[in-house]
């Protein structure tokens, strides 16, 4: 059967509703999505693991020769098996097949194979293997990232049945495929997903993260050009109007936020929209950067929406700037999809979230968007406000996570980069612990007991997935998945149990990702209002809220986070100005895992832990990304910035020689970065 790559997977043979409905939640819809779902890692057959020495649950080659044979049948469903003593050079292993009798033929004894598949748990003194996939020579095997009852296996056997059917069209010109040495994709598809060499898996590799990357840069290029061609709003450059405000602060503005104000008050005068990206720490003070904008833009007889990801960030951020702005005279607003007012379209500033980008609600004259969490909104979003507007407005993004200088003037080649690295005068480092034995663990429930005498409150995070994959000394967090919410609400509901139970006359709170946003939101309000002791939550707390009473922050699974999230969590305490602490409490622990956690016990600078974070990272690895801004990058290795600045180059240099060419980016494998430019 021929397929397109829209094609629902519905259509391979083998996947009926129930799987596709599991493929579904893994984010496997189309056979586009199928085709992109790239290999974890390799087994390499020339290469077989002693059984001695196998690591348990991790699918691995095997070289065992055949020592006997038996044919039986499970007392459980009465399934025939097949049971064969082998052994290799380190020992022996059980190995069982089940309603496959052909095999008998194959498994002579004193014959050796390779075989792939995962060790069992010892059973009865025995080493166990469960129907290994058999191979009569070395061959390589790639591993896929799984969910549930969709195992790599599986996912190698659809691939399968419609790599070689499906049409692929070409991303790329040809003149660049040929001068960068790259293969057609359908050619890279089949080197990645049915390797016969190592070679052949490394030009598949090179070739698709040329291509991702070439389409994430293309589509920059693109947009630069378009807004580059528009006429925007001009907000004058009031001196004497910003020295006003910043009288009228609660505070004074660190350099940082002064120097970052200055800079977009220059882009705006202008007359061509600005398009910045705000790059702060955690703590740094970026959303009094946005208020005094906002305010300066109002002056100028302009409003400003200022879009949050989530209703709690968007209540959070409309609550700081009332408060902030109160005695500038600038009227401030919200709408989301559960709060919408009449009178919020004639605010000056206009907090909410992407429900503004949909309903009915007069934002013109628009002069300034100001996007919390830069990646969450797109070009395509900025482009339904424009039809709300007479002119493109100014565009100010925001992330949280500190990335790297050099990364971020390589990858957001079409936005200014200003820079937030001071903290505001009276906040205090929070001090980290790494919580690794018993006596720690005491100390540590000591202290929240201390901090909730005094009135403060305390964060307890549990992982959303307690599963972690370790390949090669790599930690590779799985996609967030709903059934691995479920097991991240499970263990948050377990863990406040727990809680409750130790702290019998404190008050436990819990939050998790599958309760409904109004829930979610009373469960904040609680924690804000000072009704709640401990919350326990997911990594839902983990950007822009804001608990100025929070001094203690644990987090449980430690070693799940990537050092982005565990900063962005840590930064959730240590808002107010007395001491906060934050305990790191592994479940697994290694001399990797030690060395890593260890950059957060010994740094509190985000742009130090951001590198480390990223130096840690392999091509594919996405672990934490989802909240720092950063494109997910499949193939292509954030670290490696000369390959990213040589793809950046060529895609300028073919513009150039093709200035009247529109190149088109294509849905085929594209991940969301690549969709929001298009």
């Amino acid at each position: 059967m021929r397929y397109q790559l829209d094609d629902s997977v519905r259509l391979i043979q083998g996947v009926g509703p129930a799987v596709s409905e599991h493929l579904r939640l893994m984010g496997i819809l189309t056979i586009a999505d199928l085709l992109g779902w790239y290999p974890r890692r390799y087994i390499d057959g020339s290469n077989p693991v002693p059984v001695a020495s196998a690591e348990v649950g991790v699918e691995q080659a095997f070289r065992l020769t055949i020592e006997d044979v038996k044919e039986g049948y499970t007392r459980k469903r009465g399934m025939r098996s097949l049971t064969a003593v082998c052994s290799d050079e380190s020992g022996s292993v059980h190995v069982m097949w089940y309603n496959q009798p052909y095999l008998k033929q194959k498994l002579q004894p004193g014959s050796t194979w390779i075989m792939i598949g995962s060790l069992a748990p010892v059973y009865r003194g025995q080493r166990m293997i469960n129907a290994p996939q058999l191979e009569a020579r070395p061959v390589i095997i790639p591993v896929y990232r799984q969910s549930g009852n969709i195992s790599s296996r599986f996912i190698r056997s659809l691939i399968a049945k419609c790599l070689g059917e499906t049409l692929v069209e070409e991303s790329l010109p040809d003149q660049i495929r040929e001068s960068h040495d790259l293969q057609q994709t359908k050619t890279a598809l089949r080197y990645v997903h049915q390797p016969t060499t190592q070679e052949e898996i490394e030009q598949g590799h090179n070739t698709l993260a040329f291509e991702e990357v070439w389409e994430f840069f293309l589509g920059i290029e693109q947009n630069m050009a378009v807004v580059q061609e528009q006429q925007g709003v001009r907000i004058p450059s009031d001196v004497s109007f910003y020295e006003k405000v910043k009288q009228t602060l609660p505070f004074v503005l660190t350099t940082g936020q002064d120097v970052a104000i200055q800079q977009c008050l220059t882009d705006m005068a202008k007359g061509v929209p600005m398009t910045r990206l705000l790059n702060g720490d955690v703590g740094s003070g970026k959303t009094a950067v946005a208020g005094v904008l906002a305010t300066m833009v109002a002056k100028a007889g302009y409003k400003t929406v200022f879009l949050a990801p989530t209703e709690i960030l968007a209540e959070q951020h409309f609550k700081s700037l009332q408060s902030l702005l109160q005695h500038t005279g600038a009227r401030v607003g919200l709408w989301t999809a559960n709060h919408q007012e009449v009178e919020t379209a004639t605010a000056d500033i206009i907090v909410g979230t992407h429900a503004l980008l949909y309903d009915k609600i007069s934002l013109a004259p628009l002069g300034l968007l100001i996007v919390d969490e830069q990646h969450r909104f797109g070009v395509q979003q900025r482009s339904l406000l424009r039809e709300k507007s007479e002119k493109p407005p100014h565009l100010l993004s925001m992330t949280a996570t500190p990335i790297p200088r050099t990364l971020a003037l390589t990858l957001f080649a079409d936005l200014q980069v200003s820079s937030l690295k001071e903290r505001p005068a009276g906040r205090i480092p929070v001090k980290t612990f790494l919580i690794d034995n018993e006596p720690y663990q005491r100390r540590m429930y000591e202290k929240i007991a201390e901090e909730v005498a005094v009135g403060n409150q305390v964060f307890v995070v549990c992982p959303a997935i307690r599963e972690k994959i370790v390949e090669e000394d790599v930690e590779v967090e799985l996609t967030l998945f709903d059934e691995d919410m479920q097991k991240g609400k499970r263990a948050a509901e377990e863990e406040a149990v727990r809680l409750q139970k130790l702290f019998p006359t404190l008050r436990v709170g819990l939050v998790h990702g599958k309760l409904k946003p109004a829930a979610k939101a009373a469960v904040m309000e609680a924690m804000n209002a000072g009704t709640i002791d401990i919350l326990v939550a997911t990594s839902v707390v983990e950007v822009g809220v804001d608990i100025a009473n929070a001094s203690v922050m644990v987090i449980e699974g430690a070693e799940s986070f990537g050092l982005a999230q565990l900063h962005q969590l840590r930064g959730r305490v240590g808002r107010g100005s007395a001491q906060s602490f934050c305990f790191l409490c592994p479940h697994k622990m290694s001399q990797k895992i030690r060395e890593r956690l260890n950059v957060l016990v010994n740094s509190s600078d985000g742009f130090v832990i951001a590198e480390a974070d990223l130096a840690l990272r392999g091509p594919g690895d996405i672990q934490g990304l989802s909240q720092s801004g950063l494109p997910d990058f499949r193939m292509a290795s954030l670290t490696d910035l000369e390959f990213l600045q040589r793809v950046r180059t060529a895609v300028q240099v073919y513009r150039k020689d093709f200035p009247g060419k529109k190149v088109r980016i294509s849905k085929r494998l594209a991940h969301p970065d690549i969709q929001k430019l298009e």
